[in-house]
């Protein structure tokens, strides 16, 4: 681990939790888990990742890859909490990192700010908006530095020196910039794909991020209590129904 930094992972069905304690020993807090894709699909293995890896002591979280031409920004929204079951309870993320030829950036940004809006309907805080740097580049500049609400989104950017040979950034020198308006002020990077790069007790190629921040600051951010906070928490998945929320049915 790097000096300020937490090493984070995330995972789909394309993975297998082999043995989510070696994950922890292993040295990596926080995990993300795909909870939905557009508006027609479910993880299956969502709702046991959440279960094993916080049961470890990961902080998790999810995210939704959206899909600009499957329904609504809103019913995509919707679709990651119910994919999850509840089981939720801290900054969701939003994966904007495809789209058709063609689709102006105005018409993303939109998708992506209307988004926003449904999640922070749910009494969850500010998600964070997670693309890839040729993606921000080419399909979302200049749009996205007139969007203040997308702005107020912290970035989490998958930028990668390898996608055939392991890779670890060794200092900050190797981190990445030039981002838009973000510049070098992004709050997580996926900086590897692990292609050869084996994470121990995770079965399949499976992502490696940086989180800028202490554990604790970490912990915050992702909407966790204090360490301690909760007597029961580890090992616990607690559920969470968000402000003004009724539960979702299965």
């Amino acid at each position: 681990m790097i000096p300020g930094f937490v090493d984070a992972l995330d995972v789909s069905q394309v993975q297998r939790v082999t043995d989510a304690k070696r994950v922890y020993d292993a040295g990596f807090r926080v995990a993300w888990a795909k909870s939905s894709e557009g508006v027609g699909y479910c993880d299956p293995k969502v709702r046991g990742f959440l279960a094993e890896l916080e049961g470890a002591g990961l902080l998790v979280s999810i995210y939704s890859f959206v899909r600009i031409s499957q329904g609504t920004p809103q019913a995509q929204a919707e679709k990651l909490f119910a994919c999850a079951g509840d089981v939720f309870r801290t900054k969701v993320m939003l994966d904007l990192e495809s789209a058709a030829k063609g689709v102006p950036a105005t018409q993303l940004c939109d998708f992506a700010e209307a988004f926003v809006e449904r999640v922070l309907e749910e009494g969850i805080s500010t998600p964070t908006l997670y693309t890839y740097t040729s993606f921000l580049r080419e399909r979302l500049m200049p749009e996205i530095a007139k969007r203040p609400k997308l702005l107020a989104l912290d970035l989490h950017i998958a930028q990668y020196r390898s996608t055939s040979a392991p890779w670890a950034p060794a200092s900050y020198a190797d981190m990445p910039r030039g981002l838009g308006p973000w510049g070098r002020d992004w709050k997580a990077w996926q900086y590897s794909g692990n292609a050869g790069f084996p994470i121990d007790g995770i079965e399949g190629d499976c992502d490696r991020n940086l989180i800028r921040g202490t554990p604790a600051e970490v912990r915050a951010w992702m909407g966790y209590p204090p360490e301690g906070f909760e007597p029961d928490m580890g090992g616990t998945v607690h559920p969470r129904v968000p402000l003004g929320r009724p539960a979702l049915d299965d």
